[in-house]
Protein backbone atom coordinates (compact mmCIF):
# COMPACT_ATOMS: atom_id res chain seq x y z
CA UNK A 1 0.00 0.00 0.00
CA UNK A 2 1.43 3.36 -1.03
CA UNK A 3 -0.06 5.99 1.29
CA UNK A 4 1.39 9.48 1.04
CA UNK A 5 0.28 12.23 3.40
CA UNK A 6 0.60 15.97 3.86
CA UNK A 7 2.25 16.87 7.14
CA UNK A 8 3.66 19.81 9.08
CA UNK A 9 6.49 20.22 11.56
CA UNK A 10 3.92 20.41 14.36
CA UNK A 11 2.41 17.11 13.26
CA UNK A 12 5.84 15.45 13.22
CA UNK A 13 6.48 16.66 16.78
CA UNK A 14 3.05 15.56 17.95
CA UNK A 15 3.42 12.12 16.33
CA UNK A 16 6.83 11.69 17.95
CA UNK A 17 5.43 12.67 21.37
CA UNK A 18 2.19 10.66 21.16
CA UNK A 19 1.06 8.80 18.00
CA UNK A 20 -2.45 8.37 19.41
CA UNK A 21 -2.88 12.11 20.01
CA UNK A 22 -1.56 12.77 16.49
CA UNK A 23 -4.11 10.31 15.07
CA UNK A 24 -7.01 11.98 16.89
CA UNK A 25 -6.02 15.53 15.97
CA UNK A 26 -4.52 15.09 12.48
CA UNK A 27 -6.48 12.17 11.03
CA UNK A 28 -9.81 12.24 12.88
CA UNK A 29 -9.69 16.07 13.24
CA UNK A 30 -10.70 16.04 16.92
CA UNK A 31 -9.60 19.21 18.67
CA UNK A 32 -9.76 20.23 22.31
CA UNK A 33 -10.33 23.83 21.27
CA UNK A 34 -8.30 26.96 21.77
CA UNK A 35 -7.03 27.95 25.20
CA UNK A 36 -6.58 31.55 26.33
CA UNK A 37 -2.80 31.13 26.00
CA UNK A 38 -3.12 29.79 22.46
CA UNK A 39 -5.43 32.67 21.54
CA UNK A 40 -2.95 35.20 22.94
CA UNK A 41 -0.08 33.60 21.01
CA UNK A 42 -2.08 33.68 17.78
CA UNK A 43 -2.96 37.34 18.33
CA UNK A 44 0.71 38.32 18.86
CA UNK A 45 1.70 36.23 15.83
CA UNK A 46 -0.97 37.90 13.66
CA UNK A 47 0.11 41.39 14.69
CA UNK A 48 3.77 40.64 13.87
CA UNK A 49 2.73 39.19 10.52
CA UNK A 50 0.70 42.31 9.67
CA UNK A 51 3.62 44.50 10.72
CA UNK A 52 6.09 42.73 8.45
CA UNK A 53 3.68 42.48 5.53
CA UNK A 54 2.31 45.99 5.61
CA UNK A 55 3.96 48.08 8.27
CA UNK A 56 1.02 48.48 10.68
CA UNK A 57 2.51 48.76 14.15
CA UNK A 58 1.34 46.19 16.69
CA UNK A 59 -1.02 47.32 19.44
CA UNK A 60 -0.58 44.32 21.74
CA UNK A 61 1.98 45.16 24.46
CA UNK A 62 3.77 41.82 24.03
CA UNK A 63 4.00 42.18 20.24
CA UNK A 64 5.34 45.73 20.72
CA UNK A 65 7.92 44.45 23.21
CA UNK A 66 9.15 41.87 20.69
CA UNK A 67 9.84 44.37 17.89
CA UNK A 68 13.32 45.41 19.14
CA UNK A 69 14.35 41.73 19.04
CA UNK A 70 13.28 41.28 15.42
CA UNK A 71 14.84 42.54 12.18
CA UNK A 72 14.22 46.10 11.12
CA UNK A 73 11.34 46.33 8.65
CA UNK A 74 12.88 47.78 5.51
CA UNK A 75 14.44 47.17 2.14
CA UNK A 76 18.09 47.13 1.18
CA UNK A 77 19.91 49.96 -0.60
CA UNK A 78 18.55 48.79 -3.96
CA UNK A 79 14.98 48.86 -2.62
CA UNK A 80 14.70 45.08 -2.53
CA UNK A 81 12.67 43.58 0.31
CA UNK A 82 15.03 41.63 2.51
CA UNK A 83 12.48 39.49 4.27
CA UNK A 84 9.42 37.36 3.65
CA UNK A 85 6.69 37.16 6.28
CA UNK A 86 4.74 33.89 6.38
CA UNK A 87 7.00 32.29 3.77
CA UNK A 88 5.10 29.29 2.35
CA UNK A 89 6.90 26.03 1.66
CA UNK A 90 6.14 22.61 0.29
CA UNK A 91 8.73 19.81 0.24
CA UNK A 92 7.89 16.41 -1.23
CA UNK A 93 9.50 13.34 0.30
CA UNK A 94 8.96 9.60 -0.09
CA UNK A 95 6.29 9.63 2.67
CA UNK A 96 4.38 12.69 1.50
CA UNK A 97 4.58 16.45 1.40
CA UNK A 98 5.72 18.70 4.22
CA UNK A 99 3.86 22.00 4.12
CA UNK A 100 3.87 25.09 6.25
CA UNK A 101 4.64 28.75 6.67
CA UNK A 102 7.83 30.18 8.16
CA UNK A 103 7.02 33.23 10.28
CA UNK A 104 9.86 35.37 8.94
CA UNK A 105 12.83 34.76 6.65
CA UNK A 106 15.49 37.44 6.24
CA UNK A 107 17.26 36.87 2.93
CA UNK A 108 20.92 37.86 2.59
CA UNK A 109 21.14 39.40 6.08
CA UNK A 110 24.62 40.79 5.43
CA UNK A 111 23.03 43.36 3.06
CA UNK A 112 21.30 45.32 5.84
CA UNK A 113 21.61 46.05 9.54
CA UNK A 114 18.86 43.81 10.83
CA UNK A 115 18.48 45.02 14.40
CA UNK A 116 20.44 46.77 17.11
CA UNK A 117 21.50 43.32 18.37
CA UNK A 118 22.90 42.05 15.07
CA UNK A 119 26.35 43.06 13.94
CA UNK A 120 27.54 40.96 11.02
CA UNK A 121 26.05 37.82 9.54
CA UNK A 122 28.96 37.06 7.22
CA UNK A 123 27.84 35.27 4.10
CA UNK A 124 24.75 33.54 5.49
CA UNK A 125 22.06 33.30 2.83
CA UNK A 126 19.12 33.58 5.21
CA UNK A 127 18.07 33.80 8.83
CA UNK A 128 14.80 32.19 9.96
CA UNK A 129 12.65 33.61 12.76
CA UNK A 130 9.83 31.71 14.43
CA UNK A 131 7.64 33.80 16.75
CA UNK A 132 6.86 32.05 20.02
CA UNK A 133 5.02 33.13 23.14
CA UNK A 134 4.87 31.29 26.44
CA UNK A 135 3.39 31.92 29.84
CA UNK A 136 6.54 30.77 31.62
CA UNK A 137 10.28 30.49 30.96
CA UNK A 138 10.04 26.81 31.89
CA UNK A 139 8.47 26.18 28.46
CA UNK A 140 11.20 27.92 26.44
CA UNK A 141 12.97 25.41 24.21
CA UNK A 142 16.66 25.06 24.99
CA UNK A 143 19.37 24.58 22.34
CA UNK A 144 19.56 20.90 23.34
CA UNK A 145 15.87 20.47 22.52
CA UNK A 146 15.93 22.63 19.39
CA UNK A 147 18.71 20.59 17.77
CA UNK A 148 16.26 17.69 17.33
CA UNK A 149 13.03 19.70 17.06
CA UNK A 150 11.26 19.05 13.72
CA UNK A 151 10.24 22.68 13.25
CA UNK A 152 13.67 24.35 12.96
CA UNK A 153 14.99 21.36 11.02
CA UNK A 154 12.15 21.49 8.49
CA UNK A 155 12.27 25.30 8.29
CA UNK A 156 16.02 25.16 7.65
CA UNK A 157 15.54 22.61 4.89
CA UNK A 158 12.71 24.65 3.34
CA UNK A 159 14.89 27.78 3.39
CA UNK A 160 17.80 25.94 1.73
CA UNK A 161 15.44 24.61 -0.96
CA UNK A 162 14.07 28.12 -1.58
CA UNK A 163 17.58 29.59 -1.80
CA UNK A 164 18.70 26.91 -4.27
CA UNK A 165 15.92 28.00 -6.65
CA UNK A 166 17.30 31.55 -6.79
CA UNK A 167 21.05 30.98 -6.86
Amino acid sequence: MNCKVDYSASQIAEFRDCPTKWYFTSVLKHSKGETAATGRGKSVHRQLEVYFKGGKAPTDPLAKALLPLLPLRRTDAAGIGVYTAEHPFSITTEVGTARGFIDLVVWHPQRVAMSPHDTAWGDLGAVVYDHKTTKSDQYVKTPDILVADPQPLLYGLATRVAMAKYT
